[in-house]
């Protein structure tokens, strides 16, 4: 095993450099071939999120009384009474708000909902391609508060009651075939958010040792519209149809590991639902993330043991009008303090990252 430094300079990563010289190599020792081939830590994003999920607040009197705080939402695919936190996504995307000519950048992405409620409160990506000069940028898409856009636990919900597909999930689960709910995932699409699920049966285990998880249908929601159908085409056949055809071409995001990936469009009346698009640099939120107590709140991680859903392209539509959002960047420098909202924040440690598996 080989252990590279990764970001800037870190006090305590130099203190162990010096006692073990040659253990861990500097960021430049990493080889060509391998660099590209380093993802943003699963580990780190899931704590940040969690100190985010909080510290987003910058209003003295709101974080004090608990206003506005958010929570990671629960897995719904694990059942209803399930306490496991939803894991974020690796998918291939372009945020809202980004310049119109971004390609989409591979990223790890999450959901937030407010806390003790179901809808969406927002939605949250950090770029995760070490070759890229935005590696480690968070951006969080921020949900206006006056609008209803519902969570995973609703959507999930919706699935579960939609006529054809409790009628046909009934059938998968006679004879003893398992019905497994794949990753429900969630991307900014053309001003809206969509929501897509697989669906895999494997025949009884009883008398079949070989059997298999097969993917027979795939669970799509957009606009308040639930498509159900064998194929991705054609659930988001479904979900789009009579909608108005954008006015221009996006670009399209292919699906990472657990999950499918694409860029907004030029976006409709749903384009107000987007507050504001926030950047926040890595270093701002493993800072707060190392100030958690033995990193209180961490979500538990769950030990993924569903099928991966295979990597499905989407090409649906382009990026959310940049006038439908208010950016706001959290930048921070060698030695100098960053801005945010008037506030400073010192600079820290930099970013590991891990090789993907």
């Amino acid at each position: 095993m080989s252990l590279y430094q990764w970001g800037g300079s870190d006090p305590v990563l130099s203190a162990w450099m010096k006692a073990f010289p040659g253990v861990v190599q500097r960021t430049s020792a990493i080889p060509a071939a391998l660099k590209p081939h380093l993802r943003y830590p699963e580990v780190l994003f899931d704590l940040q999120r969690q100190v985010l999920a909080q510290f987003h607040v910058q209003e003295a009197q709101e974080f004090y009384g608990g206003q506005n705080f958010w929570a990671v939402p629960t897995d719904p695919t694990q059942g209803k009474h399930s306490t496991i936190s939803q894991p974020p996504y690796y998918l291939t995307l372009t945020m809202p708000g980004q310049a119109p000519n971004a390609p989409p950048a591979f990223s790890l992405t999450t959901s937030f909902t407010p806390r003790n409620k179901a809808n969406l409160a927002a939605f949250m990506a950090v770029d995760s391609n070490p070759t890229s000069p935005d590696y480690g940028q968070i951006r969080i898409l921020e949900l206006p508060q006056d609008t209803a856009i519902l969570g995973p636990q609703q959507v999930q919900s919706n699935f579960e009651s939609d006529t054809n597909a409790a009628k046909e999930l009934s059938l998968f689960r006679q004879g003893g075939s398992k019905v497994t709910l794949g990753n429900l995932v969630t991307q900014p699409v053309g001003g809206g958010l969509l929501y897509t699920e697989p669906v895999y049966v494997s025949a009884s285990a009883l008398g079949n040792a070989g059997s298999y998880p097969l993917l027979r249908r795939v669970f799509a929601y957009y606009g308040q519209n639930v498509g159900y159908a064998p194929t991705l085409q054609e659930a988001l056949s479904q979900v789009f149809a009579g909608l108005a055809p954008p006015a221009g071409q996006g670009s399209g995001g292919t699906g990472g590991p657990g999950g499918t990936g694409g860029s907004g469009g030029p976006g409709g009346p749903q384009a107000r639902r987007f507050r504001r698009l926030r950047h926040v640099s890595a270093e701002t939120a493993g800072r707060a993330a190392q100030r958690a107590e033995g990193g209180a709140g961490h979500a538990e991680l769950r030990q993924d043991t569903q099928p991966v859903a295979v990597p499905i392209a989407l090409a649906i539509a382009g990026p959310v009008p940049r006038a439908a959002l208010l950016r706001r960047t959290w930048r921070s420098g060698p030695g100098r303090r960053a801005r945010c909202g008037g506030r400073g924040i010192t600079r820290r440690a930099g970013v590991p990252a891990r090789t993907r598996r």
